[in-house]
């Protein structure tokens, strides 16, 4: 078993907007690399459908938590988002996914942020209904099966406490209210 660190890059009107996710690598089946294609494949694919245009995935990094001398992989990827591009929309603004563990407190939480939000998918800064179904059903399903804590999994999605433990998720879920992506650099390099 290993643990892994996967950021997932994207640039939203030129701003670089980061995920960081972890993994329990269960039985150290995967490679860094295959970490990587999977992740491509079963979370940015997917979520990139909901995300308007203006948001354009580049890289992949995987990095094992477990032997610090091994240099990390970067996968280099182009994916834009599949929605519309509405500029009325702030580019600050990002979907919520909300991270559950067993482990109770605010070390058995955790988030992500996604930017790229639609304008058709928001009224009055929460999501609209049709938006969280086609989310629920579309996205956040897809991730369950992909990546919850279950015996099927080789990936395990989890919430890393400061401590280093490793919390496998048991359940993801879509928040209604719309989320604020910090920008720490804005106005860097201008």
């Amino acid at each position: 078993m290993s643990h892994h660190r996967v950021v997932i890059s994207a640039l939203m009107y030129g701003q670089l907007v980061q995920n960081v996710l972890h993994f329990i690598n269960n039985g150290g089946a995967f490679t860094p690399q295959q970490i990587c294609a999977d992740v491509k494949l079963n979370w940015v694919d997917k979520v990139s459908v909901f995300q308007n245009a203006q948001l354009r995935y580049f890289n992949i990094l995987c990095q094992n938590l477990d032997d610090q001398v091994l240099a990390p992989f970067s996968l280099t990827i182009d994916r834009q988002g599949q929605g519309f591009d509405d500029r009325r929309i702030p580019s600050t603004l990002g979907y919520v996914l909300k991270y559950t563990t067993n482990r109770a407190g605010r070390h058995g939480r955790g988030r992500s942020i996604l930017g790229g939000v639609q304008s058709d998918s928001i009224q009055d800064g929460r999501l609209t209904p049709s938006a969280l179904v086609s989310w629920t059903d579309t996205v956040i399903s897809h991730l369950k099966l992909s990546y919850v804590d279950d015996i099927n999994n080789t990936l395990v999605l989890c919430v890393r406490e400061q401590s280093g433990q490793m919390n496998p998720l048991i359940d993801i879920q879509m928040r209604a209210v719309v989320g604020t992506m910090r920008r720490r650099q804005i106005g860097v390099g201008v």
